[in-house]
């Protein structure tokens, strides 16, 4: 259902901070969120929001084991990966959830709390949302030992972070039944250099459904690499609008 993992490991920071952990979070949820399609492709997408919101929690509930990261470490899984593994913590189940939601098209943000008077978040999950309803995926929060969909934990702060998934792509070179259109991020003012990115991240996707249409899957996974190259540039400037990192700090990861 979904292709096996590599297993390969490989310490990011060797002392990484909170901010660290979050931007890594993001990292790997723009590169690898298609890992998950194989399974977000038998996903009945005919159901209502909140309906394919629970088929998603309970895929994971049924099939991954919550364990916290040893001590003095923090484990970040892609989503083949903690389908591999059957076990992981917050962030890999949100960066799997998270990975389906956008597979799926459905809007969300990964929700970083905090719950005490430290700001510094402690848990990670999706929120998903249906028009301006709100849909809590958090199979991690229970209560005497259940979890409970579409709850939350009353939280003291938190910080929401929406990746790229305000993202819509140019679908379509002339070839029937397809329109063109570039939607920017509503609400937000950005810059001559994150413009070209989303331009060029929306014609790498017309050129990647293009090359998957005609058979060339070499040629398609190129663009895809590159698609996620444009995705991680755009998401240093969303941390950077965030206060998460300066943009040369990321960018500086980046490359």
């Amino acid at each position: 259902m979904i292709e096996p993992a590599k297993h390969i490991d490989k310490v990011v920071y060797p002392k990484g901070t909170t901010k660290d952990i979050m931007t890594e979070i993001m990292s790997c949820y723009n590169s690898t969120y298609m890992q998950v399609m194989p399974i977000c492709d038998n996903i009945d997408k005919n159901q209502s929001v909140i309906s394919i919101c629970k088929y998603v929690f309970d895929l994971v509930n049924d099939n991954i084991t919550y364990k916290e990261d040893p001590t003095g470490k923090q484990l970040i899984r892609t989503p083949a990966r903690l389908w591999a593994d059957k076990t992981g913590d917050c962030k890999s189940f949100a960066i799997f959830i998270g990975s389906c939601m956008r597979c799926l098209g459905i809007p969300h943000v990964f929700r970083f709390a905090s719950y005490t008077s430290n700001p510094d978040p402690t848990h990670v999950y999706i929120v998903a949302y249906d028009g301006n309803k709100e849909i809590i995926v958090d199979p991690v929060y229970r209560v005497r030992g259940v979890a409970l969909f579409n709850q939350e934990c009353i939280y003291k702060h938190k910080k929401d972070m929406a990746g790229t998934t305000q993202i819509s792509r140019l679908s379509g070179i002339g070839y029937p039944g397809q329109t063109t259109q570039l939607i920017y991020p509503k609400n937000i003012n950005i810059t001559r250099q994150e413009a070209d990115l989303y331009f060029n991240l929306n014609l790498l996707s017309q050129w990647y459904d293009i090359s998957m249409r005609d058979g060339k899957t070499e040629e398609a996974e190129r663009y895809l690499n590159l698609m996620d190259l444009c995705s991680s540039a755009i998401n240093c400037f969303n941390l950077e609008r965030d206060g998460v990192i300066t943009l040369n700090q990321g960018l500086t990861f980046l490359l």
